[in-house]
């Protein structure tokens, strides 16, 4: 945040990229960053997608029952937490709930999107020989114009399953 605040006062034109913490509402804003390049796995809070009723209930329902935005990454967590609350109930109809259980229950799914987090959660795929859940990632670009920050998907990329980058 410092280096594009400081280029931008000392009035340096250069185009930046920044990794999946470096873009959410809080960095753009505290920035002051235009046209600042990142990636997500989510949308952002308050985005017209089918699932974002739900992330709101959440929200409201906690830590930001008096106002503020959740970052893309609490996001993320809402998506983990449901990711392992279905594999918990799928444990628990099939032996009980186990740490194997839980673990058979994260590949019983393919293209798996929690339940009422359409359009939030990116369909999603965990087997045995790898645990890279998700390999779509959204490009964003974010800037904060008049005041307000203003976050747009430009791009998406599906990253290829390569053996290298293998997660287990």
């Amino acid at each position: 945040m410092a280096l594009l605040k400081s280029c931008g006062t000392v009035g340096v034109e250069a185009n930046y990229m920044g990794n999946v913490w470096a873009g959410d509402y809080v960095t753009i804003e505290a920035s002051q960053a235009e046209k600042m390049i990142f990636p997500s796995s989510t949308p952002f809070y308050g985005q017209d997608v089918p699932g974002m009723d739900l992330v709101k209930a959440i929200a409201e329902s906690g830590e930001f029952s008096n106002g503020g935005t959740p970052t893309h990454h609490y996001i993320r967590g809402i998506c983990s937490a449901y990711y392992m609350m279905d594999a918990m109930a799928w444990a628990k109809e099939n032996g009980g709930i186990t740490g194997e259980n839980i673990k058979k229950g994260m590949y019983a799914k393919e293209n798996w999107v929690p339940e009422g987090l359409e359009g939030v959660c990116l369909p999603s795929t965990w087997t045995d020989k790898d645990h890279r859940g998700l390999m779509t990632v959204a490009i964003n670009q974010g800037s904060y114009v008049d005041g307000e920050v203003k976050i747009e998907r430009i791009d998406e990329t599906t990253l290829p399953r390569r053996d290298d980058w293998l997660g287990l």
